[in-house]
């Protein structure tokens, strides 16, 4: 049965950054550091599922 959670995919957008970069406040937007949970990539693997896309 599909994950209902990832639709499949066995990846979720991330629920820290949900762009996969944040911008520290002390820098005012003039950098970007990656995301500590997906490093930048924008998804991370479902824990519903732990990235089989089934349950």
């Amino acid at each position: 049965m599909l994950c209902g959670m990832c639709k499949g995919r066995g990846v979720i957008y991330c629920i820290t950054c949900k762009q996969g970069n944040i911008s520290p406040p002390w820098l005012s937007g003039q950098a970007e550091e990656k995301c500590s949970a997906c490093k930048g990539k924008k998804e991370i693997q479902c824990p519903v599922c732990d990235g089989k896309g089934e349950v």
